[in-house]
């Protein structure tokens, strides 16, 4: 706690169902050191991790769950942000098989259905949350945080539209772009995607729009690429501050604290803006591709209701 209130930073806090009862600690200790907490729900991984169509009354009863714990134990809920993400096993789905839209396109019309009711939870739950004074936040991934056509991927992904008045994070990890494309994203390409994400994520959120980057040590999945060092941290964020935004979550405090010295991690947090930095042809190019893949998917989709009625 004292390295972040040294750089004034704030802290997210993930909070699953075994350790639900720890977060006093946290945020008692917080609190002695002037350090702003986010908790950051997430239910097992057995139960889908993350808040979608699948887990929504679990994850419902998550948030309420700490929320009483809050007034029971006397410490200030500041801020809850939501991860709107496929689950767990959906995500290593998507994450083996990257250019088939099959498994998701078969889901379309049970996600649609159900996330009428999903948003209606979604939506009771903020305003409780934002009628006792909590800050709302949102983890999103980027084809919805930056599609011209998020609501088609909320429909496949099965994730609730994020709340109007909070602040929303764009997922543009860098590492996994790279390193998740088996070769066919470069590093340059990784930049010149954050930058065109980071340019879309500004444009429909304004001010209320931030970027997390990363990742620096492994994720939820256990092998995720990672950073080769601060300098290509230092680089996303002047890159992220070239489009305009300000907010600015990294991924993660264990891996800074994993590989020290963790003031060269934290240090690359305050780099100045790269204001001549432009993305290749090539990043446009696949940032383009990336955002037609909605209407490819309403095609097979329309292509499988019309097999399935002849």
């Amino acid at each position: 706690m004292s390295l972040l209130a040294a750089y004034g930073l704030e802290l997210i806090v993930a909070v699953t169902p075994d350790v639900v009862h720890q977060v006093r600690h946290v945020m008692k200790s917080a609190e002695r050191h002037g350090v702003r907490v986010s908790v950051w729900p997430m239910l097992s991984r057995e139960e889908g991790r993350w808040l979608n169509v699948t887990t929504a009354t679990s994850f419902v009863a998550l948030v309420n769950q700490i929320y009483e714990l809050s007034k029971r134990e006397s410490w200030t809920l500041v801020e809850v942000l939501f991860d709107l993400e496929p689950t767990f096993a959906e995500m290593l789905t998507a994450i083996d098989r990257p250019t088939s839209l099959r498994h998701f396109v078969k889901l379309v019309d049970e996600n649609s259905a159900r996330l009428v009711q999903v948003e209606t939870e979604f939506v009771a739950l903020c305003d409780m949350l934002r009628a006792q004074g909590v800050a709302l936040a949102t983890a999103v991934v980027p084809m919805v945080a930056t599609s011209h056509d998020p609501a088609t991927w909320r429909a496949l992904l099965g994730i609730p539209r994020e709340p109007v008045d909070g602040t929303h994070g764009a997922m543009l990890y860098t590492s996994l772009l790279e390193g998740w494309s088996r070769g066919f994203v470069s590093r340059s390409d990784a930049l010149g995607l954050l930058r065109c994400g980071a340019d879309a994520a500004r444009a429909r959120w304004g001010t209320a729009a931030e970027v997390a980057v990363g990742l620096i040590g492994p994720g939820v999945f256990g092998d995720e690429p990672s950073y080769r060092g601060p300098h290509e941290l230092a680089a996303d964020v002047a890159v992220v501050g070239a489009s305009g935004i300000t907010s600015i979550a990294l991924f993660d405090l264990g891996g800074v604290l994993s590989r020290p010295p963790a003031e060269a991690w934290l240090e690359a947090l305050f780099v100045a803006p790269d204001t001549q930095f432009r993305p290749t042809l090539r990043a446009r190019g696949i940032w383009a591709a990336i955002d037609q893949l909605p209407r490819a998917a309403t095609f097979f989709q329309a292509q499988r209701r019309g097999r399935s009625q002849r």
